[in-house]
């Protein structure tokens, strides 16, 4: 396999690629998207997003790659997601620094409770029970009450102030909510700053020929209450296992376990009342029938950008039960039921909610309808690329600089940093 990239003669910090691309003033531009961190071994909503998001950028004209694929310098990056800080920060200083314009999807979440969903919430579970446990639960939901309109904090010390750094190196700033936009304002992130709320989508096609049946048949299971994710806290797999253990019902997780010992705590907690599947790939026929088959979906996160397993179930008309934390209200409004990640029995009405309307099917219809028509992917790719002309307009100089070589001076050459942070070169490398 050639070298991904050729090293500069001193050996310095700076690794360059030749574009070989741009033989034209006119040339259109060039989008690279990029991933980073653990989206390779963990993949999660941007491994999704991606993929789709470059094939309908070049439905509509944008040329479109991504991030590392392609040997040429990118008139704009299109960077998803600052978490994990560390690596988004690297990328970002990077581009900065080899003058390419970046556009920032940061998919920022207030992880302003994440002492309570990560420590204090499964320690309860390991030491109480019964009344006393629900006790414990009434506590904390009473205290998330108390927190509200209170100043974001800080889960980690440095984070926020990391965050702010990389949205002030961007360009423009790509935002899934309303919610997501007062939260960065209320760190202080957004205050030079351009961003524009370009909606999530639905991935509606996954659905299309599925057979409610198959899951169900292939798993021995009746009616279920289902949850897509990482097994990890702040999506909050425990509450959603005990309701569905108080209420009867089957609770079915799909996702990879990205947390060990949360996982192994969780199982013990559920028993016999829930079916672990790990993660499905979206062309799979299970993942389709696992949802269409639903007769709920439950995802009261501890925090939440705008889930992409949440706008597959509503496209498929399942009754939703999703957290009061984050900006869902602005996709789902009356079509979903909200609740505090904390309120045991709050949930647990809501699910006896969702599934007596499982049978409902005009609610569904209406549900379905509602999501399908307002987020659908043309619209999304229209928005996204509405933001890059903006940023090209901004940047005058992208053709005087088109036949540069693509300078990437950091802590690391460029390629150490491709093989370290970039999905795409972690999996096909072996092919370039």
């Amino acid at each position: 396999m050639p070298p991904l990239v050729a090293a500069s003669k001193d050996q310095r910090q700076a690794t360059m690629i030749p574009t070989g691309r741009h033989s034209k003033a006119d040339a259109a531009p060039f989008v690279a998207l990029a991933m980073h961190g653990d989206e390779c071994n963990l993949p999660g909503g941007p491994s999704i997003r991606v993929p789709r998001t470059l094939r309908a950028l070049r439905r509509i004209g944008i040329d479109a790659a991504e991030f590392g694929s392609r040997f040429a310098r990118p008139d704009i990056v299109h960077l998803f997601n600052v978490w994990p800080a560390d690596s988004a920060m690297d990328l970002a200083c990077g581009l900065s620094r080899a003058a390419v314009p970046l556009v920032l999807s940061p998919i920022f979440m207030n992880l302003s409770n994440f002492d309570q969903y990560a420590h204090v919430v499964p320690a309860l579970y390991e030491t109480r029970t019964g009344a006393a446990l629900d006790a414990g639960l009434a506590e904390i939901s009473a205290r998330l009450a108390e927190q509200a309109g209170q100043p974001l904090r800080d889960p980690f010390p440095g984070y926020h102030r990391k965050v702010c750094t990389i949205v002030r190196l961007a360009s423009h700033v790509i935002l899934v909510s309303n919610f997501e936009r007062r939260c960065l304002e209320a760190i202080g992130a957004l205050a030079d700053r351009s961003a524009t709320v370009v909606r999530n989508p639905v991935n509606a096609d996954v659905l299309e020929n599925a057979d409610p049946d198959l899951f169900r048949a292939a798993f021995g299971i009746g009616d279920y209450v289902l949850q897509v994710g990482r097994i990890e806290p702040r999506k909050n797999q425990l509450l959603t296992a005990v309701a569905c253990r108080r209420l009867g019902v089957t609770a079915v997780f799909i996702g990879a376990e990205a947390d060990l010992p949360y996982a192994a705590h969780l199982r013990r907690i559920a028993g016999a009342h829930a079916l672990f599947v790990p993660r499905l790939e979206h062309s799979d026929p299970l993942f389709a029938s696992a949802v269409c088959g639903a007769s709920a979906f439950c995802l009261p996160s501890w925090a939440e950008g705008a889930p992409l397993a949440a706008l597959e179930a509503g496209a498929a008309g399942v009754p939703l039960v999703l957290s009061d934390r984050a900006g869902e209200r602005e996709y789902f409004g009356d079509h979903a039921d909200y609740v505090c990640p904390a309120d045991l029995p709050a949930m647990m009405d809501a699910i006896r909610k969702a599934l007596v309307g499982a049978a409902d099917a005009p609610a569904r219809a209406a549900r379905t309808a509602h999501i399908r028509s307002s987020f659908p992917w043309d619209a999304h790719a229209r928005g996204t690329a509405a933001v890059y002309r903006a940023v090209l307009a901004e940047h005058p100089a992208r053709r005087a600089h088109a036949n540069r070589l693509f300078s990437f001076p950091d802590r690391m050459s460029l390629n150490a940093y491709m093989r370290r942070h970039i999905p795409f070169l972690r999996t096909s490398a072996s092919a370039m």
